[in-house]
Formats: C-alpha cells, structure tokens, sequence
C-alpha cells in the first residue's frame, strides 16, 4: 500500500512539472496573452481545471513544493 503511495506522488509531481513547464512555454511563445488565457489552455491540454492549473502554476496550497 505504501508503494502505491510513493509511485502516486511521483506521477503527481511529473505532472506538476509537466504543468508548469508547458506554461513557460506557452507564456514565452504567446507573450501578448494574458495570465489567464495561458491557464485556460494549459487546462484544455492537461485536462485539469484552470483553478487547479492556476495553483500548481503558483505553488498555490497542496501544489507547493515542499
């Protein structure tokens, strides 16, 4: 049980990763985008919810890395 606790965590935070580099990515390639448009299509890609884009984006409460 432990381990598939562990392996969670671990896919959780390379998709955390995952989110927060195709958002420099697509804040460099789209610099006249506001903050929000990024985050509504990071959402669409990641199939997230923006609130959850927006908080793994800005280490916002669970999402902080500790």
């Amino acid at each position: 049980m432990q381990t598939y606790t562990l392996q969670r965590r671990e896919r959780l935070k390379q998709r955390n990763e995952c989110v927060r580099k195709l958002f420099d990515t697509l804040s460099k390639r789209y610099r006249q985008w506001r903050a929000e448009a990024i985050i509504a299509e990071v959402a669409t890609q990641m199939y997230l919810s923006p609130r959850t884009v927006e908080a793994i984006v800005f280490y916002e409460g669970i999402y902080a890395e500790k």
